[in-house]
């Protein structure tokens, strides 16, 4: 957004994590755990430096070069001309979880979506080009086409921790980065934090109120809300109290 837009000042990006601080992942390895990554990582070129021993497409990459195969992905083997990088991303942790059931792992999927460039799956621009939001706010057939898929692989992934008998014992924590983008496709936006002042960029809430989502069988009650001011940072400290691990000062 324009600075004028902008009177909350952000600090400078850093665009590479500096390897020296800890990580959840380097302190979950070092107690054991397997520890994987599936898609955007964006701090560095080889999240393997920050206690990841697997890959599945992270690199310093903001965005893929294409949602469809093949991803030109160094780091990524391509699927089925077309497959789109959600399934591809998701069927790659799927596998993870099946090879890894076995004992304690912590895996990241960051899918990529709904980040630019705005491309998802031809019959699901066509679903959502057939509905219209009421409110004219949200129209974006292919914004709706490339949540579905998030939300459709999430499902999937939930079922392998089921077919694996681990569903009870895995906590799953369901997390954005940050608010939307003001991406236009063929004329039409592509989101809108209305009724929230800003979007993405901004430390406004509409650039910082983001879903949070955490399923943790026996601890968090299905349905239930929590109203603490939180930020993805804290999930560090959140992380390795429920694996029963001490922090680092």
């Amino acid at each position: 957004g324009k600075s004028a837009h902008r009177k909350l000042i952000p600090i400078k990006n850093n665009k590479v994590l500096p390897r020296e601080l800890p990580t959840v992942a380097r302190a979950l390895k070092k107690s054991g755990y397997r520890t994987a990554v599936a898609g955007k990582w964006h701090v560095s070129n080889d999240p393997t430096k920050y206690g990841f021993d697997s890959n599945f497409g992270g690199l310093h990459w903001g965005s893929p070069k294409s949602y469809f195969s093949p991803y030109k992905n160094p780091r990524l083997r391509d699927g089925p001309e077309g497959e789109h990088i959600t399934d591809r991303l998701t069927s790659e942790a799927i596998e993870y979880i099946h090879s890894h059931k076995d004992r304690p792992f912590f895996l990241c999927l960051w899918t990529y979506a709904v980040h630019s460039p705005y491309q998802a799956k031809p019959e699901l621009v066509e679903k959502y080009g057939k509905k219209e939001d009421s409110r004219g706010l949200q129209n974006s057939a292919v914004m709706g086409g490339m949540i579905e898929a998030v939300d459709t692989n999430f499902g999937r992934l939930l079922d392998a921790l089921d077919e694996e008998g681990v569903a009870d014992e895995t906590i799953v924590i369901f997390n954005s980065d940050n608010g939307p983008s003001k991406g236009v496709v063929d004329g039409i936006p592509v989101s809108t934090a209305y009724p929230l002042r800003g979007m993405k960029g901004h430390l406004y809430e509409g650039g910082t109120r983001v879903p949070l989502i955490v399923r943790w069988p026996g601890k968090v009650e299905a349905g239930s809300r929590c109203d603490e001011t939180v930020i993805s940072t804290d999930l560090y400290a959140t992380v390795l109290e429920a694996a029963g691990i001490e922090p680092r000062k």
